[in-house]
């Protein structure tokens, strides 16, 4: 979730794989649309409309799988998503 004006709002973080990196604006717009399509085929990920981006996700070290999200956090805070064009 993110917090935009107040409001907790759906959110997601897209760790894209090396092959699909995408280094432009137009690049990263064009698979926020993509995923937004897909997104809206599931009743749980339709509400989503907020994109971050990040080529590797912080792990917890106590478990380097378990995705540290106080740490996901805090590289986001005052960063803007990408909004999808709902």
């Amino acid at each position: 979730a993110f917090r935009d004006k107040g409001t907790t709002v759906p959110a997601i973080v897209i760790e894209p794989r090396p092959s699909r990196l995408v280094e432009t604006d137009r690049g990263r717009r064009r698979m926020v649309a993509e995923l937004t399509d897909l997104g809206r085929a599931h009743a749980h990920t339709s509400l989503i409309c907020r994109f971050f981006f990040r080529d590797s996700f912080p792990v917890d070290v106590r478990h380097n799988a378990k995705i540290d999200r106080t740490a996901m956090a805090r590289y986001f805070k005052g960063h803007r998503p990408i909004l999808s064009a709902s």
